[in-house]
């Protein structure tokens, strides 16, 4: 969908199918290790924060993938886990 022209039916539909597909129960454990790998390396950077170059990461996979809807799965798990995670800002 380019920016510069007005949004098709096709555009729409393609939204939507994204929109539902988040929607539908994530039915992989994928979320739950990349969540506890997170905290794992918050944890590490929190108490030796020279040890690393910066507190970021790259996450990087095939277009289709699911790389948002990991996300926002852990997302879901941090806001539900609250202060239990340890990660902060």
């Amino acid at each position: 969908m380019e920016f510069d022209k007005p949004a098709t039916s096709a555009d729409s539909l393609k939204l939507k199918r994204r929109q539902g597909a988040c929607e539908v129960e994530y039915i992989d454990t994928a979320h739950q290790k990349f969540y506890k790998y997170l905290v794992l390396y918050w944890t590490k950077y929190k108490t030796d924060q020279e040890a690393f170059v910066s507190r970021y990461l790259a996450l990087v996979q095939s277009s289709g993938f699911g790389k948002s809807r990991l996300l926002r799965e852990v997302s879901n798990m941090a806001k539900t886990n609250g202060g239990d995670s340890g990660i902060s800002r």
